[in-house]
This record gives C-alpha cells, structure tokens and sequence, in this order.
C-alpha cells in the first residue's frame, strides 16, 4: 500500500479513487471508500450536499433519480427520508471517520450558498483533520466563505 501524504514521496503523483471504488461497489459508499483504501489509494474523492436538515452526505447526484428512482432533490427531504430511499448514503460525519487517517480526503463540495458553506464549515471545524481533507470548491466566493469559517 502507497503511504499518503506527508509521507509520500513528493515526485510520485498521488492516486485517488473518485467516489470511491465506484466500479466494484456503490459509488460514495462504506463500501467504496474500504475497497479503495484496501487498493491502495492516496485519497478517496468524494462529493458533499446538504439534506434539508442540514446533514452534509456523501452524494454526487442532486437529486435521486439516477440512484434510485426518486427525482426529489437531496436538499429536498431530511436525512431519514434520503437514507430510506438510498440505504449505503453516508453522512460526512461517516466518511470522516472510515477514511481518516488511512487515507486523504478531497471533498467535491456541490454547495454554492454561503449559509450551506457556513453549514458544512461547522460540520469540518471540530474535526481533527490535521491538513488531511482538502475541499474542491466552486467559485472564488466559496474560497472566502470557508476560509472565513474554518479556524483549523
């Protein structure tokens, strides 16, 4: 198994398994994320939302059409009510800690608003990271909502 960062040696690009390993398993899945590290990646990608109570999770998708049949948005229906239609959905609370530390985490953070930011900044903010989740944001004003927020 390859050693991420800050052991890796900085000449060799770091490997990362986008969703997961979303070939083999439910894409942002436990069990994508396991197979992925059990590979041997550098880092799991995976994508960040809001329900409408508020709970960031792991889902690429909007809406759950693709997934599930079901064409209301994530922000759309509560945690229990997205869990119900998709049952391997994993909250970021969930990912955090079956990822770290063995590997990186690059979040593909879908929010744009500055209070679902602010949301997910709360989320981060306790998190004893310690520089090994990196967040993929969407606009230069996201950049500022963040770095405004995160106190790490």
């Amino acid at each position: 198994m390859r050693t991420a960062w800050p052991d890796h040696h900085p000449s060799c690009p770091l490997i990362g398994a986008h969703r997961g390993d979303s070939t083999h398993c439910p894409e942002n899945s436990h069990a994508a994320f396991e197979s992925a590290i059990a590979a041997g990646a550098d880092f799991i990608e995976t994508d960040v939302r809001l329900t409408r109570d508020g709970v960031p999770v792991a889902c690429h998708d909007g809406d759950f059409a693709r997934l599930c049949g079901d064409a209301r948005s994530v922000d759309e229906v509560t945690f229990l009510e997205a869990r119900g239609l998709h049952p391997t959905l994993c909250t970021l609370a969930e990912v955090v800690a079956q990822v770290l530390p063995r590997a990186l985490l690059l979040l593909d953070v879908k929010l744009t608003a500055a209070r679902d930011l602010t949301a997910l900044a709360a989320c981060l903010d306790p998190i004893p990271a310690q520089g090994r989740i990196a967040l993929g944001l969407r606009s230069p004003e996201a950049v500022k909502t963040m770095q405004g927020k995160l106190t790490g």
